[in-house]
């Protein structure tokens, strides 16, 4: 993985892990968004690498379009980064970031209604920030850099502070933000987010 941001000893533990919120939910659902299971041009792309990726196709998901006004963060399978054009766009407010953005269709399961004010966010950038001295983690056997459970997080800070949306190098399966992004978020009432101060994380 490329793209990584140098770190310094400033530690910081006031970022966030995005969490989704799902009490927003129908009591029979355990996601907003399905993707459409005959596209299986979609099965191998993965979201945590910087390395730009291509779709040949917009992607199209299947969900309660009636219950996304509650959530700008839906809960979907697999589970990719969605969220609402407002949300990307709030956090690009406050300070660009590399990304790349596409668009998504969502079909309702009842109606031939479509939504199309969701999008996929990839990150092309890592940030390689763990604080090794801090943090309890344990490194995978075949990638010793790769952590893969947490028992404690602390992070570094980057030279240019944290992004408003990041991933870390050492451990990319969840999204962050900044303290300062969350704050700006709560402000724009952007909806179906959890925040867990990095400092409470762990894994699995």
């Amino acid at each position: 993985m490329g793209g990584l941001l140098e770190m310094i000893s400033i530690n910081d533990s006031n970022s966030f892990v995005l969490i989704h919120d799902s009490s927003h939910l129908h009591p029979e659902d355990e996601e907003d968004l399905v993707l459409d299971s005959s596209i299986e041009i979609f099965e191998d792309v993965s979201f945590f690498n910087t390395e730009p990726i291509n779709l040949s196709e917009i992607p199209v998901f299947s969900g309660r379009i009636d219950n996304l006004i509650n959530t700008d963060f839906p809960i979907c399978v697999p589970l990719w980064p969605i969220m609402s054009k407002k949300m990307i766009y709030t956090l690009l407010d406050i300070e660009y970031f590399p990304h790349k953005i596409f668009p998504v269709i969502i079909a309702d399961y009842f109606t031939d209604q479509i939504n199309e004010d969701y999008v996929v966010v990839q990150l092309l950038s890592l940030f390689d920030g763990v604080d090794k001295e801090k943090s309890i983690f344990e490194t995978s056997d075949q990638l010793d850099w790769y952590i893969t459970k947490i028992e404690k997080l602390s992070l570094n800070q980057s030279k240019q502070g944290f992004y408003p949306l990041f991933r870390l190098y050492q451990h990319p399966i969840n999204l962050m933000i900044s303290s300062k992004a969350q704050k700006v978020l709560i402000k724009n009432k952007i909806k179906g987010i959890n925040y867990l101060p990095v400092r409470d994380y762990s894994y699995p």
